[in-house]
């Protein structure tokens, strides 16, 4: 770094404002050339730097060393009524003109200085001043930064397809799966994907794989090292229905270590396989009986039947049903009576009844009693009216495995 030594620069005595104005501007702008004419190497790479064209840099650089330049604004300038102080408002934008290009040195120098003077007389006082960086500071440039090597291609990738099985799952008598150890297919990124024609060690570059779209990627794909793991054997994918295909679409960066990176797609197709799953329902049908329906004359109505249709697919297997029988009085007086009776074949086996004070019970069916989808029961009335009625309700339930 250089320092313009301003005190004992300008300590020749002078006789007037012009020999002040004229001997800073002399020996500040001779010092300033001096600086720019030894830094002529920084100056032309970090203009390399920051346009790319060697030519124009390696011009740049020989017209410094040449001596084939000028600066300018080196100076910020004011003049006033009075005295100006030690800092002006701003700073100077000192710049090069060489080889026809305009370059901004601003960023070289550093530290301010303003030397102020007057002019003129006791009643008509001028104040002068001018600011100027007072240290020059230039890094060296990189050695034979001006005959790079030969350069350096970015690599070559093609996109990947996979297709992958869901391994299929293995169950007990319980529905449990018992082949649970991870089933792992490796997914290569760069060997037999990527190609260098400088021959650089490719990579893939860390934390770059990611799932398009956003988010994390399925706890089924793990990043190794230049490959990707996928779990075949996951339980996220036994949702995955027999011959389903789940997409998922994943990017990745390449690097040589020289050129920027490149992008890569990776696409899996992952085929499901017959997984086993268990399904619940449920469901209620009813029927209300008068005592007016009775066509025996002894108030029995018997014969009823309530169904459902078959709720299991064709492949259902291991299902159970379940349910309950509810019967419900209306309008039964004093010492009127009414019943339902389990039918042939037993369903439940207690008889149900129901007075004024008793108008509703509900009971359990048997464990197989809906095998057939349905009850069959007989209803009774003793000493009813033509309008009392009883109304039964069918609530059942079930649930199966099936593949799927």
């Amino acid at each position: 770094m250089s320092t313009f030594d301003y005190a004992h620069e300008l300590s020749t005595p002078v006789n007037s404002s012009q020999s002040i104005q004229g001997t800073l501007s002399s020996k500040y702008t001779t010092w300033a050339q001096n600086q720019v004419h030894d830094a002529a190497d920084a100056i032309a790479y970090q203009w390399f730097q920051a346009h790319g064209d060697l030519d124009a840099a390696i011009a740049i650089r020989d017209a410094l060393q040449g001596g084939q330049f000028s600066v300018e604004d080196l100076f910020l300038s004011a003049n006033g009524k009075s005295s100006l102080g030690s800092n002006l408002a701003g700073d100077p934008h000192p710049k090069l003109v060489v080889a026809g290009q305009v370059i901004d040195l601003t960023s070289f120098f550093s530290g301010t200085h303003v030397t102020e003077w007057t002019s003129g007389n006791a009643k008509n006082v001028q104040y002068h001043a001018r600011e100027y960086y007072t240290d020059f500071h230039a890094d060296n440039a990189p050695a034979n930064w001006d005959h790079p090597v030969t350069e350096n291609h970015q690599p070559t990738a093609t996109a990947i397809h996979v297709d992958v099985t869901e391994t299929l799952s293995v169950y007990d008598t319980a529905h449990q799966i018992t082949n649970l150890a991870p089933d792992v297919e490796t997914v290569q990124l760069i060997n037999g994907v990527a190609n260098d024609v400088d021959g650089d060690v490719l990579h893939v570059v860390d934390g770059s794989v990611s799932l398009d779209g956003g988010g994390n990627l399925p706890s089924y794909i793990t990043v190794v090292g230049d490959t990707i793991e996928i779990d075949k054997n996951s339980r996220a994918l036994d949702e995955l229905l027999n011959g389903g295909v789940k997409e998922i679409k994943l990017s990745y960066q390449i690097t040589d270590g020289h050129t920027d990176p490149i992008t890569n797609t990776v696409t899996i197709d992952i085929t499901g396989t017959a997984d086993q799953y268990h399904v619940l329902g449920e469901g209620s049908v009813s029927a209300t009986h008068y005592r007016s329906d009775s066509t025996t004359g002894g108030g029995n109505i018997n014969g009823n039947v309530l169904s459902f249709a078959n709720p299991l697919p064709s492949d259902a297997f291991d299902f159970h049903f379940g349910g309950t029988v509810t019967a419900q009085a209306s309008g039964l007086g004093d010492g009127q009576k009414a019943g339902v009776a389990d039918g042939d074949p037993l369903d439940w086996g207690t008889k149900i009844n129901l007075t004024s004070s008793h108008t509703s019970e509900t009971v359990n069916l048997t464990s197989t009693a809906l095998d057939d989808h349905q009850v069959n029961y007989n209803v009774t009335f003793t000493q009813a009216d033509s309008a009392d009625s009883v109304k039964v309700t069918l609530d059942y339930q079930y649930d199966y495995w099936h593949l799927a």
